[in-house]
This record gives structure tokens, C-alpha cells and sequence, in this order.
């Protein structure tokens, strides 16, 4: 009969340590984007999503994003068109 070798009680599992390890790094990235430095940006996006399915209305959700003033350029919407009217036999 073979016995399975006694591990320590309290030794962090590996799927535990890469759970704490990824946490750790959440609140981090948390930390340094909340808190950033420098000036604040004067570009906003507002996304807003909403969902129903033909009869009811189910939710709505907002959210806001601070764009960098350099890359605002890069979420303009598209140029705008022209309607042109065309000529023809009737």
C-alpha cells in the first residue's frame, strides 16, 4: 500500500500564490492609474449601452473614460457626409 507524502498545513498552493500574485498586481495597476500624475486629461469619452428586448426596456449602464490629450485625435467619430443629390429620369 503506498502512502501519499504529508505536506505542511498552511503551504500556499500554487493556484493560491498565482491568485495572490495576480491580485497583487489588480491593485497595483489600480493604484497607479487612479493616482497618476501629471495634468488631468481634457478629453472624455462617455460610452453608454443599453439593452432591451423589443418589449422591455432590461437596463442601462454608463461609463465614463479619460482620454490622453495626445491620442484624443484617435477617437474622433468619422467626417461627416454629404448628401448629394443625383439627377436622373425621373
Amino acid at each position: 500500500m503506498k502512502v501519499a507524502p504529508a505536506t505542511a498545513i498552511g503551504t500556499p498552493s500554487a493556484a493560491f500564490r498565482g491568485m495572490a500574485t495576480s491580485g497583487g498586481i489588480d491593485i497595483y495597476r489600480w493604484n497607479v492609474s487612479d493616482w497618476a500624475s501629471g495634468p488631468t486629461p481634457q478629453t472624455e469619452i462617455i460610452v453608454t449601452v443599453s439593452a432591451s428586448d423589443g418589449q422591455r426596456y432590461l437596463g442601462r449602464v454608463s461609463n465614463v473614460y479619460y482620454v490622453a490629450d495626445r491620442d484624443a485625435s484617435l477617437h474622433l467619430g468619422p467626417p461627416q457626409l454629404y448628401d448629394i443629390a443625383l439627377g436622373g429620369d425621373r
